[in-house]
C-alpha cells in the first residue's frame, strides 16, 4: 500500500556539512551562537555559508596526478567563469558562489592539452558539491568538412561542438572548407553546427533516435552542407518602444528539413544588439522547420514574450522582442539578536500572466545585506534556503517595471525540518535519488518550488519557515502541509514497487568473449506512455540503463559482427545476459518518382520478435547515402521485419514487409518515396 505516514519528532540540528568542510579544507570561518525565539541554541550562519567548495582531484588513467591541471568554467556567468591550477598532488579548490540549483560545468585540461575531461552542470548540485575525482583520458578529435550546394568547399564556416548545451569547442574552417575540432572523450556531444554569413547553417546530430539519452561515438569525419539562407533581425525594444543596445539575443532551437530533430542553441551560443538595437542572423537556413523562437537575455531587462520567425509568412524577417525593465529587491538578514547573517542564501520566484515565471537565487554579504532582480507584474515569493536555518517568508511582492521595494527583511529561526524516508518492496529498503518535491503557496498567484534528493539511507530533507505547503513524493498524491513551528515533521513513503530502476547486463558471443558497442534496446510490454531505452555496450561488454519497471522485450545487436540476440524482462529484474547468435541484414534503395536515387532520406525498420515470440517491436532508423540506399544488419532471424520511408515530420510515406529465415542478406526491390 502506497501512503504516507506522519508523526513529529524532536529535530536535531547539525552543521555536519559545514563542519566537514572546515576538516577537510581549513578555511578561516567565524561562528558564535545565538538564540532563537523557542530559546533554542542557533548556529550563525558561517561567512561563506552560501557558496561552494570545488574541490577535488585530477589524475590520468593510470592514477597518477595530473600536476598544473587546468579547470575551467564553462558559462556565461561570474559563477561559470571560475579558473584554477592545480598543485603538484593534482588537488585544485576554488570557492564560488552557491546561487543557483545546478553545478558549474567545468572542462578539466592537462596543461599540454592532450588530456582532458568534461563534467556537467547536471552532473552535481551547487549547494552539495562532492570532491571530484577526475581522470583525464586523451581528448577526442574529428575533423569536420563544410560544403555548399554544389559540393564546394566553403572556407570561414564556424564551427562548434555542444555537449549537454555546453559549447565546448570552436574552430573556422580553412580553403579546402575543413577544420579539426577537439573535445574531451567523455563529453556526451549532441551537435557540431556549422554557420557562415549568407550561405546557410547545418548540424551534425550524434544520435540514432529523439528523444534519447544516448549518444553516439563521434565519427572521425563529418560533413555539413550549408544550402542557402534567410536574413532574420530582431530588434529588443522597451515598454517606450526605444532600443535597448546589449541585450544578448539567441535562436532557441533549430530544425533543419531532414534532420532527426532540432539543435537547441539555448545554452551554448549568444549573440548582442547593437546600438540601435538590432541584432541579426544572415544565416537561418533557407530550409528550417516549425519556426525559431528568439530568447532575450539581459540582467537589466525581462522578456514576458518572445518573437517568432514563421518561414511560411511572408515579410516575417523583422522581428520585434519587447522588454520590460527589471525590478529590484534589497534588504538585510538578522539573527534574533539583530546581528547580521553574512553568507544565507534566498531564493525568490514569481507568476504573472506570462509563461517566462521567475527564480532568482542570491546570497547575504558580509553585512548581512543582500539584493534580487526579479521579474515586473508577477506575484513574488522571496525565502531563506538553507539547511539548518529558515525564515518567515515574504510572500506578498508585486512591483510594475524599474520600481525598487527596500527593507525586505528577514529575521532567522531554527525553522521546521520537513523529512521522511522513501522505502521499497517488502523489506522496506531505502531508495535513493528518488525527488520530494515541496511548493509553498503565497498571496494570489505565488508560490515557490523546492527540491530534494533522497540520500543513500532514502531520507530527503527541507528546512522551512512557516507556511502553508504542498508535499510530492515519488508519484504519490500530493498531501497538504501546515508549517508552524514543530521542530521537525515526518513523512515517511513506502512503495510496493518502484515506477523505475536500473537494468544491467552482459553481452557475449557464442563462444562466451565479450561484445563490445552492441545496441540494446528494450521496449515495454502494454505500459501505455513508458517510452523504451537504447544504449550500447562498453568495451567489457556490459551495458547499463534507467528503464520502466515493466515487462519489456530486449533486443541486442552488434551490427558490424553481424550478431542479434532477444529475451523477455520481467517486472523489476535487475540483470538481464544475452548470447548473441548470428543475425540478418537488409538492403534497399528509395528512389523519386523518375527512378533516381534520393539522399539523406529518412528509413525506419521495425523488428518483431524472433520465432513468433509476443512481444514489442526494435525500432531503428537511419538515413540514405548519395545512391539513395540503406543498409541495416544485426536483424533477428525467424522474424517480421516492416521498412518504412518517412518525412521530417514522421510522416509514413511507403512501408515494406518482408521476413527473415536465416543469417542472410534481404535485397528489396526499390522503394519510391512517396509513392502509391
Amino acid at each position: 500500500m502506497n501512503c504516507f505516514d506522519f508523526s513529529i519528532r524532536r529535530s536535531r540540528v547539525s552543521a555536519r556539512d559545514l563542519l566537514a568542510l572546515v576538516l577537510l579544507w581549513t578555511m578561516p570561518f567565524c561562528a558564535s551562537a545565538a538564540d532563537d525565539k523557542g530559546g533554542k541554541k542557533m548556529d550563525k550562519a558561517k561567512l561563506g555559508a552560501a557558496s561552494t567548495l570545488i574541490r577535488g582531484i585530477v589524475v590520468d588513467e593510470q592514477g597518477n596526478p595530473v600536476a598544473g591541471a587546468i579547470v575551467q568554467g564553462n558559462g556565461r556567468t561570474a559563477v561559470q567563469m571560475l579558473r584554477v591550477s592545480a598543485n603538484a598532488k593534482g588537488a585544485f579548490v576554488h570557492r564560488v558562489k552557491a546561487v543557483g540549483h545546478y553545478g558549474v560545468p567545468m572542462t578539466v585540461r592537462s596543461p599540454s592539452g592532450e588530456l582532458s575531461s568534461f563534467i556537467s552542470g547536471y552532473d552535481y548540485e551547487l549547494s552539495d558539491a562532492k570532491p571530484f575525482k577526475i581522470v583525464l583520458r586523451k581528448a577526442r578529435m574529428t575533423t569536420v568538412r563544410v560544403v555548399d550546394e554544389q559540393d564546394r568547399p566553403v572556407e570561414g564556416a564556424a564551427l562548434q561542438l555542444v555537449s549537454q548545451f555546453v559549447n565546448l569547442a570552436n574552430a573556422t574552417t580553412d580553403q579546402s572548407g575543413e577544420a579539426e575540432l577537439s573535445f574531451p572523450a567523455d563529453a556526451k556531444v549532441d551537435w557540431i553546427v556549422a554557420t557562415k554569413s549568407k550561405q546557410g547553417f547545418d548540424y551534425y546530430e550524434n544520435y540514432d533516435a529523439f528523444p534519447s539519452q544516448e549518444r553516439l561515438d563521434v565519427p572521425d569525419n563529418v560533413q555539413l552542407r550549408l544550402n542557402g539562407a534567410v536574413s532574420v533581425s530582431v530588434t529588443t525594444l522597451d515598454s517606450a518602444k526605444k532600443p535597448i543596445e546589449g541585450v544578448t539575443v539567441t535562436p532557441w532551437s533549430i530544425k533543419k528539413k531532414g534532420k532527426l530533430s532540432y539543435v537547441n542553441l539555448s545554452g551554448s551560443s549568444e549573440w548582442k544588439t547593437d546600438a540601435t538595437g538590432v541584432c541579426r542572423f544572415d544565416w537561418i537556413p533557407n530550409d528550417v522547420e516549425r519556426g525559431i523562437t528568439f530568447l532575450g537575455r539581459s540582467t537589466e531587462y525581462f522578456t514576458p514574450g518572445n518573437p517568432q520567425f514563421d518561414p511560411s509568412a511572408p515579410g516575417n524577417t523583422d522581428l520585434e522582442m519587447d522588454m520590460l525593465q527589471m525590478c529590484w529587491i534589497t534588504g538585510t538578514v538578522t539573527y534574533p539578536d539583530g546581528t547580521p547573517a553574512a553568507g544565507v542564501r534566498l531564493q525568490g520566484e514569481g507568476r504573472g500572466d506570462t509563461n517566462h515565471y521567475f527564480r532568482g537565487h542570491t546570497s547575504t554579504k558580509e553585512d548581512g545585506t543582500y539584493e534580487l532582480g526579479i521579474y515586473p507584474d508577477q506575484d513574488t515569493m522571496i525565502c531563506v534556503v538553507e539547511d539548518d536555518l529558515a525564515a518567515a517568508a515574504v510572500t506578498d511582492i508585486l512591483l510594475p517595471e524599474g520600481k525598487r521595494l527596500d527593507d525586505v527583511d528577514f529575521e532567522l529561526i531554527t525553522g521546521t525540518l520537513v523529512t521522511g524516508l522513501i522505502t521499497s518492496g517488502k523489506d522496506k529498503e531505502p531508495v535513493e535519488g528518488q525527488t520530494a518535491t515541496l511548493i509553498q503557496a503565497g498571496e494570489n498567484r505565488a508560490s515557490l518550488v523546492r527540491w530534494s534528493t533522497a540520500d543513500s539511507e532514502g531520507r530527503y530533507r527541507f528546512r522551512v519557515g512557516p507556511g502553508q505547503y504542498t508535499l510530492s513524493l515519488a508519484g504519490s498524491p500530493k498531501k497538504q502541509v501546515v508549517v508552524e513551528d514543530e521542530n521537525e515533521l515526518l513523512f515517511d513513503k513506502h512503495l510496493d514497487r518502484l515506477p523505475r530502476g536500473i537494468l544491467r547486463g552482459m553481452i557475449t558471443d557464442s563462444d562466451g568473449n565479450s561484445v563490445a558497442d552492441a545496441l540494446v534496446i528494450g521496449e515495454s510490454t502494454n505500459a501505455r506512455g513508458h517510452a523504451g531505452f537504447s544504449t550500447r555496450t562498453d568495451a567489457t561488454g556490459l551495458f547499463k540503463s534507467e528503464r520502466w519497471n515493466d515487462d519489456m522485450g530486449l533486443f541486442a545487436m552488434a551490427e558490424k559482427r553481424g550478431l542479434v540476440g532477444y529475451t523477455r524482462v520481467s517486472l523489476d529484474q535487475k540483470r538481464a545476459d544475452l548470447v548473441l547468435v548470428p543475425a540478418a541484414s537488409v538492403v534497399g534503395t528509395v528512389v523519386d518518382a523518375q527512378n533516381q536515387p534520393i539522399e539523406n532520406a529518412w528509413v525506419s525498420l521495425s523488428s518483431r520478435p524472433p520465432r513468433g515470440e509476443i512481444g514489442p517491436s526494435a525500432n531503428r532508423q537511419m538515413r540514405t547515402d548519395d545512391k539513395g540506399q540503406f543498409q541495416f544488419k544485426g536483424l533477428p532471424i525467424e522474424a517480421s521485419h516492416t521498412i518504412r520511408v518517412i518525412d521530417s515530420v514522421n510522416e509514413i510515406h511507403e512501408s515494406r514487409e518482408f521476413k527473415t529465415k536465416d543469417a542472410a542478406e534481404v535485397t528489396l526491390k526499390p522503394i519510391v518515396f512517396g509513392g502509391e
